[in-house]
């Protein structure tokens, strides 16, 4: 599968960064691996808007995301052409990380909910998060690279009722 970012553009973006050690030690394979699962997790939300190109591979660009070609040996060189937007790779990369670094969004989505039975003493306990994190629900490892992605998420038009007595 593809990813959005490339290894050599993501070795130069985790260079400017710290705290990348399960990047740097992790091996090409690996790394490649990590993004591809990076980009399947931001291509499994729901996103505003259409892709910019009908039968395009991932879900980015979207439509109205278009920067100048600077490619001199392109066919389109000086024409707006769709684009992956920078932030977007940058949110790809932190996902990346964070699943080399052992984060797993279903174990993170499972914690949310804890139980806890015993039978000596007959008690059963069960502790439900009440606002748990939004990343952790749309299945985002990184915290960082939701707020990255945030703009492109279709915000749920969601009201809660309470009952004060």
């Amino acid at each position: 599968m593809s990813s959005y970012v490339a290894l050599g553009e993501a070795d130069t973006y985790f260079q400017t960064r710290l705290n990348t050690s399960a990047w740097d030690n992790a091996s090409f394979d690996n790394q490649r691996s990590a993004l591809a699962d990076a980009t399947r997790i931001i291509d499994s939300l729901r996103l505003i808007g259409n892709k910019a190109v009908k039968d395009q591979e991932l879900r980015f660009p979207r439509e109205g995301q278009e920067a100048l070609d600077t490619d001199i040996d392109s066919d389109t060189y000086g024409e707006m052409i769709p684009t992956v937007p920078d932030d977007v790779k940058i949110a790809c990369m932190e996902i990346a990380l964070a699943l080399l670094d052992g984060i797993m969004p279903e174990e993170e989505y499972m914690l949310l909910s804890q139980s806890t039975t015993r039978y000596a003493s007959i008690a059963k306990q069960k502790t439900t998060v009440e606002m748990p994190e939004p990343h952790i629900v749309a299945g985002v490892p990184s915290l960082r690279a939701f707020r990255l992605l945030w703009k492109y998420i279709e915000q749920d038009q969601v009201v809660f009722l309470e009952r004060n007595s």
